[in-house]
């Protein structure tokens, strides 16, 4: 043997702290999987499924800023799901819900904004950039082709 060459001890897998490693690892890895939660939509017919659809994709959630509720994973924002198939198995239709939900967390939820006073702006405001931006771009081409004859 050569003095000064250390050789490193050959590893097990049977190693007991490898092995508690790796099954730890296993268990992690599948733990959402295990511990999915059952769907929130179960139980609804599909007029009840449509109406939960449209109250989520139409309200912003207050958990998880600028998603829809939908799009939220947040357990608060479940919750809320939650609350809102309570109401739709009651009967509830989607404005009786969505004007809840507005009441209570104010009209920033709103993911589409009214067509009407102020609201009205996000609606018209790009329609009116949008020609203001081809009128100038009209009158630019303009001024170039003429540049160009002369």
């Amino acid at each position: 043997m050569v003095k000064g060459i250390i050789r490193p001890r050959p590893s097990s897998l049977l190693e007991p702290s490898l092995f508690i490693l790796s099954l730890l690892l296993v268990l992690f890895t599948a733990l959402p999987v295990i511990a999915e939660p059952k769907l929130i939509d179960d139980q609804f017919t599909s007029e009840q499924k449509m109406i939960f659809d449209e109250v989520q994709g139409n309200i912003l959630s207050p958990y998880c800023p600028g998603r829809l509720l939908k799009d939220c994973p947040s357990t608060a924002a479940r919750d809320l799901k939650y609350s809102i198939k309570e109401q739709i198995l009651k009967g509830s239709t989607s404005e009786e819900i969505l004007e809840n939900l507005l009441g209570e967390y104010g009209e920033e939820v709103r993911a589409v904004p009214k067509v009407e006073g102020i609201g009205m702006l996000a609606w018209i405001l790009p329609g009116v950039f949008l020609v203001f931006g081809l009128v100038v771009l009209l009158i630019w081409v303009t001024s170039q082709t003429k540049k160009s004859h002369q």
